[in-house]
């Protein structure tokens, strides 16, 4: 899910990166493809409908837009940052939460009575908050679709083998699902206060079988990165 961010430079400074300007090439075709044979196989909804057309403008062009700001695969602090700001005003959408009808199929997904969450229709994420261990979050992904779950109450410590790097990242965790799975990494997550806190930045892959852990970047930790890198900062 693409988000709608506009940039707000400080001291007269720019949001931009130095020198030529690179276009973001968009999702792996391969993966695209093979999203699209599944929501060929689901159930005719808007959100499955809005998710094909989607797609199928990412599979004829193969650019989303040009990077304005990127943090590149590195560290800060103990947490690690791997995000885009890109110019690509033909891909994004109303920064929406999914409404409460969306956690209805599979049954799994449904919203406990207990938790109270009913955005309006029209209603628009405008704020963005910090979070609490334990809170209760919410998002729409690509491969997924809407889900909840709870942010752990410990980070987790993470070996990512391939970069050759540890650190300590958030954690979301669903009882009886995944709460994302690969193709959902870049949705906003949201409190039930339907506050941006974050996006979903990798999964797990557990040894013999189980539940897919989702990771998450704090958005007020990219925020802080932009403002370290440009002296601008990011607003909804």
């Amino acid at each position: 899910m693409e988000m709608e961010v506009q940039a707000k430079p400080q001291n007269g400074s720019s949001i931009s990166v130095k020198g030529r300007q690179e276009h973001a090439g968009s999702l792996a075709a391969s993966d695209s493809r093979q999203t699209m044979k599944l929501l060929k196989q689901d159930y005719e909804s808007e959100f499955v409908l809005q998710k094909r057309a989607v797609l199928s403008n990412i599979l004829a062009n193969l650019s989303i837009g040009k990077v304005i700001l990127a943090s590149g695969i590195r560290k800060i602090g103990t947490s690690r940052l791997d995000w885009a700001l890109i110019e690509s005003p033909n891909t994004f959408g109303p920064n929406k939460s999914p409404p409460r009808s969306a956690f209805v199929y599979p049954k799994e997904h449904r919203l406990p009575s207990e938790i109270h969450y009913s955005p309006h229709e029209d209603f628009k994420i405008r704020e963005i908050a910090s979070f609490t261990m334990g809170d209760v979050v919410v998002k729409r992904g690509r491969s997924t679709g809407a889900t909840w779950g709870r942010v752990n109450r410990l980070q987790r410590n993470i070996n990512w083998d391939e970069l050759g790097i540890q650190s300590d990242e958030w954690e979301i965790v669903a009882d009886r699902f995944e709460f994302a799975s690969p193709g959902d990494s870049g949705s906003i997550v949201t409190n039930v206060r339907l506050e941006l806190i974050g996006l979903v930045f990798a999964v797990d892959q557990p040894c013999g079988g189980g539940l897919r852990a989702a990771f998450f970047t704090p958005f007020n930790s990219i925020q802080e990165d932009v403002r370290r890198l440009s002296g601008g900062s990011l607003g909804l």
